[in-house]
């Protein structure tokens, strides 16, 4: 992936709405045709009991913001680096 398509996305990720996560919980049966609509990037995480209580795990922005500024000063072959140490793999 190159750098400048992850910084685009990161900042995307950053600015997405957590409100859509929110709707999302409270979506009827007759209303599922509007997840499409929903913008649910921040969501890494939805769960719903048996006794209707919902939990949502959303995106660690700060830590978003931190990859960002890095992503953004780091030059090419410290990204290939940086992102050879994500996947386990040597340099």
């Amino acid at each position: 992936m190159k750098r400048q398509t992850m910084i685009r996305d990161l900042r995307r990720l950053v600015n997405s709405r957590s409100n859509d996560a929110v709707k999302l919980a409270f979506l009827g049966p007759e209303e599922i045709g509007q997840i499409d609509e929903l913008d649910l990037r921040c969501l890494v995480e939805f769960r719903r009991s048996g006794n209707g209580g919902v939990e949502l795990k959303l995106v660690d922005r700060l830590r978003a913001l931190e990859l960002l500024d890095r992503l953004s000063q780091q030059q090419d072959g410290a990204l290939n680096d940086f992102l050879s140490g994500l996947r386990g793999e040597e340099p």
